[in-house]
């Protein structure tokens, strides 16, 4: 199979300091190229979050993490590349909402919202699947150049993902203050991939 979005190459510093390690590599591509603005996340007993890093303009990395035995785990996300790969059905239902729309809502909530009430802030229509964000990003972010890739191995079970959880929230009551969400799904992505375009541009 291809090799998932980038090839690490990982030097440890063996050095020890307060019981920690320095966990030190280079990203590059398939053509060796330095990969950089990539998000670099280091998790110790298969799910439990450590630190992250984010690789420079070189393609290095520097993550310090307590000493564990039982080995590192490290997840890469890199959104240029050529395939998205799931380690699950992605069958997870995610409900979002976009930070300003969230800000308006707690501004309304503030002078509006009764004490004591519980409110919903979300955008209903784009409750989506796991699966269904990484395709809708691979087809509008990515100009279907990127494409999502199931890769479920037979022992998923014991690799710490989150078990299957469908909620889904309704935002009637914030609606009922005249807030509505502004921003897709899709617009967030969009967003986010000219913005991290721009900061290469900028490095």
């Amino acid at each position: 199979m291809k090799a998932l979005f980038i090839i690490v190459l990982c030097l440890l510093n063996t050095l020890l300091e307060a019981q920690n390690i320095c966990l030190k590599g280079r990203l590059v591509d398939e053509h060796k190229n330095a990969v950089s603005s990539a998000t670099v996340r280091c998790f110790i007993h298969d799910s439990v979050f450590v630190k992250g890093d984010i690789s420079d303009s070189s393609g290095n990395f520097s993550i310090t993490a307590p000493v564990s035995p039982s080995g590192y785990k490290l997840v890469i996300n890199y959104i240029g590349y050529k395939e998205h790969v799931l380690h699950t059905k992605g069958d997870s239902m995610s409900n979002f909402c976009y930070i300003t729309d969230a800000v308006r809502a707690i501004i309304i909530l503030m002078t509006q919202g009764d004490m004591g009430e519980a409110y919903n802030v979300c955008h209903d229509e784009e409750t989506r699947s796991i699966a269904s964000i990484a395709n809708l990003v691979a087809c509008h972010v990515g100009d279907d150049k990127i494409s999502v890739v199931f890769d479920i191995p037979e022992n998923v079970s014991t690799f710490g993902y989150a078990p299957t959880v469908h909620m889904f929230l309704n935002s009637r009551k914030m609606r009922n203050l005249s807030w509505e969400p502004r921003v897709t799904m899709k617009e967030a992505y969009m967003r986010l991939a000219e913005y991290i375009n721009e900061e290469r541009q900028d490095g």
